[in-house]
């Protein structure tokens, strides 16, 4: 036995234990254990945002490891909230200090063994009936490989999880470990199960001295869960949710590499100067007053054409190559600036105080540039295929593009509102144009698979097919998003709306707060995306043809857009039925 114990490490888990300084809470004497182990975390302390300070939630995890994960996520959960329960191996019952927050299940097949962890599910649930943290490595067991797959990963997670969160109304945060244990432990496990297990006290004493890379997942909220699915079913996904994780972190450091390169074999100029606040204030005071279109507080948004504004147009250029080069984009020139700036109309927003400017649009005149310069002179036209029947079936419209916000107002959603109602005001004084369209990007920051993701959504739900036979991409996206038949299925179980897809991407991404802003509001709009196109001149970006007839727009959205005398004004105009209370 003593052998045993020797080669198996139980007797240096057994004297760590006695090693480790005591602590009056089961907080501090985790944070004893991690020193003395000399183990380092390394996560986004931002994204504990993530974890539900209170009510009942169940946080559940990859198991690598089996023993110090548990560890580490009580360390990060305890940070948060301190009523948390975690199901835990038997083996760490060593460290006594923990009994309070910890409920133990065996990994064992036996009667004993069954009946503990029948008694520790029974504690569980009562936990989170009175609105505690549930934390459970759903697995059972350690990942591993198998004789018929090779990944090591959780085999496939247990049910009873699922019947706790349908009965508690509990919301799910998911968390990822990254990394696993070493390969005889991978090879003894080929040989029988029991080896792996015996091996594990080993596994939790080699950790010393590492760090380990942790990502943590958007809260699932149980209103998102569909529970007409089976327990398997919902168990599948979530299991899903929690290895998409496992991208973040490769999958940015890849990308950040490979960004390097490119941007050391493009030669990039440095971007133009500012021409001067004189000037540019001086060029603005001179524009009419009904091309002031809106203001609040500092702000006002102003449209303009290209020869009232030759220096205001310059500062348009040169901030938009500069706001685009820091997401990857940009065209590598001082100034970005093309011949369609030469005669498409300039909306911009401009802070009276700092006497600067905030972000702008590009509007094309649709009608306009057909009578003068015909299909051709669209910007749209050189990334898509379209003849002039095809604009003529939905003008009067605006061709709208290259918008921006300058960086540091980004945080701020009310600059990018101003420059939406400001469309909204130039609509109400010009009724005629009841049609927005252009391009919205998707940066080529984003993985493959969140670019594939938001493609297949909007073709799903979003897309025109009747327009988009009309429409043929110059460029057109290659590949598709590679999911099993079981996973895919599941995916568009869980998806039903745009904010769905955001949620997701915002996990795979980590950089992201989801799907582009710009592509949520055309769709909130009732906006339909018509095609999608790789763009070669910005980074290879993905732009999306959308579509936005505001005579089906709701009108509710357009009231707060254009407000409520503007959209009587258009609806009037179009012939399209007023609220009630509304004047004739």
């Amino acid at each position: 036995m003593k052998l045993a114990h020797k080669i198996l490490k139980i007797d240096r888990v057994l004297k760590d234990y006695q090693s480790i300084p005591t602590a009056n809470t089961p907080q501090q004497y985790i944070e004893n254990i991690l020193e003395y182990y000399n183990v380092q975390m390394d996560f986004n302390e931002e994204h504990l945002d993530r974890i539900s300070s209170s009510g009942p939630t169940v946080v559940v995890a990859n198991h690598p490891f089996g023993g110090i994960e548990g560890i580490m996520l009580a360390s990060i959960l305890l940070s948060v909230r301190n009523d948390i329960k975690i199901l835990a191996n038997p083996m760490l019952k060593e460290f006594k200090e923990l009994d309070p927050i910890f409920l133990y299940t065996e990994p064992y097949q036996t009667t004993e063994a069954y009946r503990n962890n029948i008694q520790a599910t029974k504690q569980a649930f009562q936990w989170l009936k009175k609105g505690g943290m549930l934390v459970l490595f759903p697995a059972g067991e350690v990942s591993h490989i198998t004789w018929t797959n090779w990944n090591i990963r959780d085999p496939q997670w247990g049910n009873s999880i699922v019947r706790m969160i349908r009965k508690t109304n509990a919301n799910v945060v998911p968390v990822y470990f990254h990394g696993h244990n070493r390969l005889i432990f991978q090879i003894a496990g080929l040989i029988h199960p029991s080896l792996r297990t015996a091996l594990l006290p080993r596994e939790l004493i080699n950790k010393r001295g590492k760090t380990f890379h942790v990502s943590i997942g958007k809260k699932i909220s149980y209103r998102k869960i569909p529970f007409e699915l089976n327990d398997e079913e919902i168990a599948s996904y979530l299991r899903f949710r929690t290895y998409m994780l496992k991208k973040s972190k490769t999958k940015s450091r890849i990308r950040d590499a490979v960004k390097k390169i490119m941007q050391s074999r493009k030669k990039m100029q440095m971007v133009a100067a500012h021409k001067g606040t004189y000037i540019l204030t001086d060029e603005l005071s001179k524009l009419p007053d009904h091309q002031k279109l809106d203001q609040a507080k500092d702000f006002s948004v102003y449209y303009a054409y290209p020869s009232q504004i030759p220096n205001l147009l310059h500062e348009i250029g040169r901030l938009r190559e500069k706001t685009f080069r820091r997401v990857g984009e940009g065209t590598g020139k001082k100034i970005d600036l093309d011949h369609f700036d030469e005669y498409y109309m300039h909306l911009f927003a401009w802070n009276n105080a700092r006497k600067e400017m905030v972000g702008a649009y590009r509007i094309g005149l649709v009608d306009e540039i057909l009578r003068e310069k015909g299909v051709e002179g669209l910007y749209t036209r050189q990334l898509f295929e379209f003849d002039e029947s095809f604009v003529q079936n939905i003008t009067p419209a605006l061709e709208l593009g290259r918008s921006f916000i300058r960086t540091k107002y980004q945080k701020d959603y009310a600059s990018l509102l101003m420059l939406w109602k400001g469309i909204a005001k130039f609509v109400v004084h010009n009724p005629k144009y009841h049609t927005l369209f252009g391009t919205v990007s998707i940066s080529n920051e984003y993985s493959n698979f969140s670019k594939h993701l938001i493609m297949d959504y909007v073709k799903r739900f979003t897309f025109d097919d009747a327009l988009s036979r009309q429409v043929k991409p110059i460029s057109p996206p290659k590949g598709k998003m590679k999911l099993k038949e079981m996973e895919e299925s599941l995916l568009y179980t869980f998806i039903q709306e745009i904010e769905d897809v955001s949620e997701m991407i915002s996990d795979y991404e980590m950089e992201y707060q989801g799907v582009p802003v710009l592509l949520k509001h055309y769709l909130k709009l009732g906006g339909k995306i018509i095609g999608f196109n790789v763009d070669p001149e910005f980074q290879n970006c993905v732009d999306g043809l959308i579509l936005v007839d505001l005579r089906k727009t709701e009108s509710r959205t357009l009231k707060f857009y254009m407000t409520k005398e503007g959209h009587e004004q258009f609806s009037r105009f179009h012939n399209l039925p007023l609220a009630a209370g509304s004047k004739p």
